[in-house]
């Protein structure tokens, strides 16, 4: 269970968000007023004030069952604010939300049924799994930060795996999911530096999934069989890419970066 204090803090936002438009000192006195203490006091970090924030907002649309609404979304995304300042943690661990209307367009391609089983493997804020909540069977969290863990256990009242994603077809328990969402660390993970970390989450991540179903992945824009043959070849000998769609930068501007990324829809054709 999620303690207090954050139940308190993603309450109290969600009734700002109601009335925009939202400011750092909206933000900064809802964070001090929860955590008894400022950021320069050590009480929080910004990181977790748009952790909550983007968690405030999933939990916003589903409970006004919006998500299915890209309109909704955008509005919904608009009223947040620009996320100016990283943590160390952020950048080593590359914790970059999905953006709420990117998440729709990967909840879209993935065209959920009420039987699937739904894993996301690096959950973050829960923006993709919020696509799959009360469209699936099941949707299965797994989180590796701590912080972020406890978000979502707050705002989807559901245990919470606390996996390295890079391992998640060795370590996660249970019946293999129908179908993965997944926004990938690109190049970090929770032990080391290493380019090719994003295609091992999709390897991984493909291995645990059920043969026949399918996997919708945000990438990097140099995830190409040009870029990164061998791990391109490894990776589509277990999921069949059906669907690239390359996004533009502006997509990740409120989130404080303009990285190039790619939707990618594969489904799964066997170990």
């Amino acid at each position: 269970m999620a303690e207090p204090k954050t139940q308190a803090v993603l309450k109290d936002l969600g009734i700002a968000l109601q009335e925009p438009p939202l400011t750092p000192k909206h933000v900064s006195d809802i964070m001090r007023s929860a955590f008894g203490g400022s950021d320069a006091e050590g009480a929080w970090c910004w990181r977790q004030a748009y952790d909550t924030m983007q968690a405030t907002a999933i939990q916003t649309a589903i409970s006004s069952k919006s998500t299915g609404s890209l309109s909704a979304l955008i509005g919904l995304a608009r009223n947040l604010l620009t996320e100016s300042r990283r943590s160390e943690a952020q950048v080593r661990l590359q914790q970059f939300s999905t953006p709420l209307p990117y998440a729709w367009l990967v909840g879209q391609a993935a065209e959920l049924s009420p039987w699937d089983r739904v894993l996301e493997p690096s959950a973050g804020t829960g923006a993709l799994a919020a696509m799959a909540f009360g469209k699936a069977q099941s949707v299965i969290l797994n989180e590796i930060d701590p912080f972020r863990a406890e978000l979502l256990s707050a705002v989807f009242q559901q245990p919470i795996h606390h996996l390295d994603a890079e391992h998640i077809n060795d370590l996660l328990p249970g019946t293999r999911p129908t179908t993965v969402l997944m926004n990938p660390p690109f190049s970090t993970s929770a032990k080391r530096e290493d380019p090719t970390m994003v295609a091992r989450h999709l390897v991984s991540a493909a291995l645990a999934l059920e043969d026949g179903g399918r996997l919708v992945a945000i990438v990097p824009d140099r995830f190409t069989p040009e870029r990164m043959s061998d791990w391109w070849q490894r990776f589509t000998q277990i999921a069949m890419p059906r669907l690239r769609i390359d996004m533009p930068s502006a997509i990740y501007r409120k989130l404080g970066t303009q990285i190039l990324t790619s939707l990618l829809v594969c489904d799964k054709t066997g170990d």
